[in-house]
């Protein structure tokens, strides 16, 4: 199969927003490049882009639900300065996601954000973070340690349940650890 290029420069006037579902499926997709302007990427946009290993996000404002469900080959990624919210199953099922940085923007991640993101080793949350939704890192099982900032008033049930090698969480005093769905083996420390 050939590798899709997409030039979002060829289209006529800027490409601000990638509609719905536009890439859905597109299994030969590999790579957006960074002279794109887009900025919002809408539900699903590219959802099950299976060799899809980078996208460059740094103009992008808004990610929508399910917008890199099951893109199984991106790899590292480094959320933009201007994305607040993380929606619902944004990058769940990303097995190839290896690191995420999430920036003082961001105050909210959803339910199942990142679930399944079976090769996520480190996660670098935000002091800016509020909540952190209904198992947004179900299943993370190379996931080994996680810092929750102090911000955090937040976390849904169950949402780090699953990740199987988790050694270690540091919480602030005031959250229960009871419904986060952490294995026996988890040292949680309270700050």
């Amino acid at each position: 199969m050939k590798e899709i290029k997409i030039l979002f420069h060829d289209f006529v006037g800027p490409m601000k927003q990638i509609k719905k579902k536009a890439f859905k499926g597109c299994s030969s997709l590999i790579n957006i490049p960074a002279s794109c302007d887009v900025e919002i990427i809408e539900e699903s946009a590219f959802e099950n882009c299976l060799k899809l290993e980078y996208f460059d996000l740094s103009n992008t404002k808004e990610i929508r639900s399910s917008s890199f469900l099951y893109c199984t080959s991106l790899r590292k990624r480094e959320i933009p300065n201007h994305i607040n919210y993380i929606p619902t199953f944004a990058f769940y099922g990303c097995s190839s996601l290896t690191s995420l940085i999430i920036p003082k923007s961001v105050n909210a991640i959803d339910d199942y954000a990142f679930g399944f993101c079976r090769s996520l080793k480190e996660v670098i949350l935000p002091s800016s973070l509020q909540k952190i939704g209904l198992k947004a890192f179900y299943c993370c099982v190379s996931l080994l340690r996680i810092s929750i900032p102090k911000s955090v008033k937040s976390i849904g049930l169950l949402a780090f349940y699953g990740c199987s090698r988790l050694e270690a969480i540091f919480l602030p005093s005031f959250l229960n650890e009871k419904s986060l769905g952490l294995n026996d083996k988890v040292v949680i420390s309270k700050n």
